[in-house]
């Protein structure tokens, strides 16, 4: 199988769940692990001038205090003798040249190694500033680890969007550039009154419940819904047939067959449950950060969602620019089944795990199309309903259309209410 995904499946992920503000365009982030964790600290955080001295040999002018005041700041860590660095320096130049009028201003900072012979371009407005972090001492500040790495400062001086990829560099610099400082410096109090927003409903939902977790109900029966019935649901588009040029022609959804074997720390019932399923390996660098996130979706519709990260082979797939290469060992389903077993003792997770063997489930969904994001979701009956395969929808929007159609959720929400009925009536009973 030959995926060539141009990102890495945690940044598309990222993209199709949009953990942030509701009403802010987010761009996708780059990073794993404790690095994710610390760029995720960075943001909306003032960025201070002493980080600029950490640069030295300025090129087309330094940054004087004062000179990013009201201004969008594009950052960029990059070399000169790598090609994916050399054409992110090519985007800075390009974004640099087309919205410096517009008070954009792009710090380019070249790595330790390679900046006597690296081009020292620059633009006619002087928007473009050059220069070397001599000592790695300015990467370390902005938790860099690769070029290269992107940052965006907003017009109020804060650090905006730390290590966002590539692919999300142009929108998002024009977001910000369409900003006035009162607005970049408001965001932060937006999504914090959203987040009281969002806590302040959980909260209101909780109590409501009357102590009866509706997350916990005794696996009941329930009268299983007929093929048509799945036939006639409104679901949403999947992605368009390519192979059909001449006409707008939609790809039909998949029969995925899960194992009954493999599963940490059991199989759990899927009867009338909607099945996110996201593919990884501990050592191909698609980090767990991802896993973590889904927890907080897998919390969010836990009556009626099951999220299963899907442990894959994931060798000779292409990560962010870079070709994975596992060894046999790293392959091996038995020696990947008992990292597992160890894994899920020291963590508490809202999600369930499989070991793939092979690549087995992954092949059944994306085969080898290009450009896949590895996450793919399964309506009640086991058909795939939304893969990232240039979806026409986001996941976000497909995932709320699904619960609302698939009349298996429909059939077991039934009989989990009627029983529900039962609970409440048998307290007031007892009362």
């Amino acid at each position: 199988m030959n995926i060539n995904a141009r990102t890495s499946w945690t940044i598309a992920l990222l993209s199709a769940l949009a953990f942030a503000a509701p009403a802010l365009a987010q761009p996708v982030r780059d990073g794993s692990g404790e690095q994710r964790v610390a760029l995720d600290k960075m943001e909306l955080k003032p960025f201070t001038h002493e980080v600029w001295s950490k640069l030295s040999d300025w090129q087309n002018g330094e940054l004087a205090e004062g000179l990013t005041k009201d201004k969008v700041v594009l950052v960029l860590a990059y070399n000169d003798f790598s090609p994916a660095p050399r054409k992110a320096m090519a985007l800075a130049k390009k974004l640099a040249a087309a919205h410096g009028a517009q008070g954009l201003i792009v710090v380019a900072a070249h790595a330790e190694r390679g900046w006597a012979d690296a081009e020292k371009a620059k633009v006619e407005d002087g928007s473009l500033h050059l220069a070397h972090d001599a000592k790695g001492e300015f990467r370390k500040a902005l938790f860099a680890q690769s070029d290269p790495d992107w940052y965006l400062i907003d017009r109020a001086g804060q650090m905006r969007y730390a290590g966002i990829s590539t692919e999300s560099v142009e929108s998002a610099t024009k977001q910000l550039l369409a900003e006035d400082a009162a607005k970049a410096g408001g965001t932060k109090a937006a999504i914090d009154a959203a987040a009281a927003s969002k806590d302040a409903a959980e909260r209101k939902a909780r109590a409501s419940r009357e102590n009866v977790d509706l997350t916990k109900f005794p696996e009941l029966p329930f009268i299983r819904p007929e093929e048509a019935d799945y036939t006639k649901a409104n679901w949403p588009k999947l992605p368009r047939d390519e192979s059909k040029q001449q006409e707008l022609v939609y790809l039909e959804p998949k029969d995925v067959a899960l194992p009954d074997t493999g599963w940490f720390p059991h199989k759990p019932s899927m009867a009338g449950k909607v099945v996110i399923l996201y593919f990884w390996h501990p050592d191909a660098n698609n980090v767990m950060t991802v896993g973590d996130r889904l927890d907080i979706l897998a919390r969010q519709h836990q009556r009626d969602v099951l999220i299963v990260g899907v442990v894959t082979d994931l060798d000779s797939v292409n990560l962010s620019g870079t070709n994975i290469k596992l060894r046999k060992d790293q392959r091996d389903v038995e020696k990947l089944s008992e990292r597992m077993a160890e894994y899920v003792k020291n963590r508490q997770f809202d999600q369930y795990f499989l070991v793939d063997n092979g690549r087995g489930v992954m092949d059944s969904i994306f085969g080898s199309s290009d450009g896949a994001t590895l996450l793919a979701v399964l309506s009640s009956d086991g058909k795939t309903r939304w893969w990232g395969d240039k979806p026409v929808v986001s996941m976000q929007a497909a995932l709320s259309r699904i619960l609302q159609v698939d009349p298996g959720v429909q059939a077991r929400r039934k009989a989990e209410d009627a029983w529900l009925n039962a609970q409440k009536a048998k307290k007031a009973g007892g009362n």
